[in-house]
């Protein structure tokens, strides 16, 4: 993730121009792969994101969970699972959210008297 500042012009107006740079390629196949860039955000100066956070859990028949969370639009989220809150263990992985919430539901392995806490990540931020 890249940042730069800059200033509106005085009738508010902002120009970016975004330019890749190929110094070398990794095969012989590939000499002429190029960049593309598919989000780019603008933000006032000092303003961060809202955190997200976890909306609801469903449990129904013991086995069946469903998880909503809030999300930006176009990042990719991780789902843990840990039994102790120390270790952590990826779930489910690249989680693609198309909105500002997100739903997965799977089948959750139960044991009997082991507890069982979820906890989701966004591995790629993007505002």
């Amino acid at each position: 993730m890249y940042a730069v500042t800059n200033t509106a012009s005085a009738s508010g107006q902002i120009e970016v121009r975004l330019h890749f740079n190929k110094n070398t390629w990794t095969s012989l196949q590939w000499p002429y792969i190029r960049a593309y860039y598919d989000h780019v955000a603008v933000m006032l100066p000092g303003q961060t994101p809202a955190p997200f956070r976890m909306v609801a859990l469903t449990v129904t028949n013991q086995t069946a969970v469903t998880f909503r969370w809030e999300t930006v639009m176009n990042n990719t989220y991780d789902l843990e699972a840990s039994s102790n809150l120390g270790s952590w263990s990826k779930f489910h992985s690249d989680l693609l959210a198309t909105g500002t919430s997100l739903t997965f539901s799977t089948n959750v392995a139960a044991a009997p008297g082991v507890p069982r806490f979820f906890r989701s990540l966004s591995h790629n931020y993007v505002p």
